[in-house]
């Protein structure tokens, strides 16, 4: 009997931690240099006062070359760094101009007017007024922001100007917010971030790839809206074990402040939904399987299309929109951190309709892909004297022996600990709802 005197104390005071903190609104980026200007840092973009429709810019930045003194900021309305459009606005009867601390709500969504370089660097928090929001059409989530090299006439936009850094601005994970950065005072621990956007008019996104911790894997990776399903495609990723599979996921942050990839969170999903590989009906939002078609160069693809994840424009679970990608450096055989660690990762942001995914070279062989219990590469065209209609295929054993067995050791006692610590927060969780 008084094991259970103990058992209901310990699972009370468990409640005590479990209990919902709220909830906030945060969009994040970092900052990448364009046109090696070797300017970095970071933007966060959060609901200050609701009464007010007040959301605070905080930026800090470094290595902004030139005088001291003014540089526009903005956000644009693609999150394709070639392309990415002019202001964003959902109104064409809105102007441009610099917001200074009243309301402007006729004012572009994306104009945000100056902020103000010292020493080559910039650390401001700016307050902006029914302008903007974090949540629905109007919502900066999934566009591109923009520090440029002069300064705001606040009365046109300048074009031409150069773009000294951009990122595209994702869904933030408050758990990371850096100490001292003024987004902190919104964010409570165990709160849950409710920005979002939504978009009845684009139906492609797109997101562009960066190195995690020294691997250098980049490359693209798009969406099409294709009625009730989306394509998901990646097109000549670079970088990866072209004899190895690789887990590719949707993670719910679209934070990619840290380097290491530990920002994103963990895979996109509903409450009730377990890790597996498509076509499972059970499996997260985010699993997409493996990447294992490679060109004779090694070069990576990977397609596939779904109706599991919702459209683009919002409807059934939300938007991929401001979340990210994650390829992993092993393949996902559906079990828990099977795929080991992360390799490379992307914001999903909007992409201009008109704009089409890049064709696959006809002899790409996906028919093992996403599952990936085989890799297939093509045939060199120049020495087959084909264009490349069949390939090889191998079994995806994965690293070299003395890799796979450690790796399978970690991942084993990976797997355990994964369920007892599933296993206890379902036991806490039932006693206290």
């Amino acid at each position: 009997m008084n094991n259970i005197y103990w058992l209901i104390f310990l699972v009370s005071l468990s409640c005590s931690f479990v209990q919902p903190q709220g909830s906030y609104e945060m969009a994040t980026c970092r900052l990448q240099e364009v046109d090696n200007s070797g300017v970095t840092g970071t933007v966060y973009i959060y609901l200050k006062d609701t009464q007010k429709n007040q959301y605070d810019l905080s930026i800090k930045v470094e290595g902004v070359q030139g005088s001291d003194g003014n540089r526009e900021i903005a956000v644009l309305e693609y999150a394709n760094f070639t392309h990415p459009g002019m202001i964003f606005t959902t109104d064409a009867t809105k102007t441009y101009s610099c917001p200074e601390g009243s309301p402007t709500p006729t004012t572009m969504e994306g104009s945000l007017g100056n902020v103000n370089v010292v020493s080559n660097k910039i650390d401001q928090t700016k307050p902006y007024y029914q302008q903007f929001t974090l949540q629905g059409d109007k919502s900066l989530i999934g566009r591109l922001f923009v520090l440029k090299k002069s300064a705001s006439n606040c009365t046109k936009y300048n074009d031409v100007d150069p773009i000294l850094a951009s990122c595209v601005l994702g869904i933030a994970n408050g758990q990371f917010i850096p100490v001292g950065n003024p987004a902190g005072s919104v964010y409570t621990s165990g709160a849950i971030n409710q920005a979002t956007s939504t978009s009845a008019m684009l139906t492609r996104a797109v997101c562009k790839l960066t190195g995690i911790l020294g691997n250098n894997v980049t490359g693209w990776v798009y969406f099409d809206e294709n009625g009730t399903f989306i394509r998901v495609s990646a097109n000549e990723i670079k970088g990866l074990n072209m004899t190895m599979a690789h887990g590719i996921h949707i993670h719910q942050y679209g934070d990619i402040t840290l380097t290491n990839g530990t920002s994103v969170g963990g895979h996109w999903k509903t409450g009730s939904q377990t890790h597996g590989l498509p076509p499972s009906t059970t499996r997260e939002l985010g699993d997409l399987g493996n990447i294992c078609a490679y060109d004779y160069n090694g070069d990576a693809y990977y397609q596939y299309q779904t109706d599991y994840m919702g459209q683009i424009s919002g409807q059934d679970f939300g938007t991929i929109i401001g979340h990210s990608v994650v390829i992993h450096i092993q393949r996902d055989n559906g079990t828990l951190d099977s795929y080991s660690s992360r390799v490379s990762q992307c914001v999903i942001g909007y992409e201009r309709n008109t704009n089409q995914t890049p064709l696959f070279p006809k002899r790409i062989d996906l028919s093992t892909t996403p599952q990936c219990d085989k890799i297939t590469v093509a045939p060199n065209p120049s020495t087959t004297g084909t264009t490349g209609t069949t390939s090889s295929t191998s079994t995806t054993t994965g690293p070299s022996s003395t890799t796979t067995s450690t790796t399978t050791g970690t991942a084993s006692a990976a797997m355990s600990f994964s369920i007892f610590l599933l296993s206890t927060s379902f036991f806490i969780n039932f006693f206290c709802l």
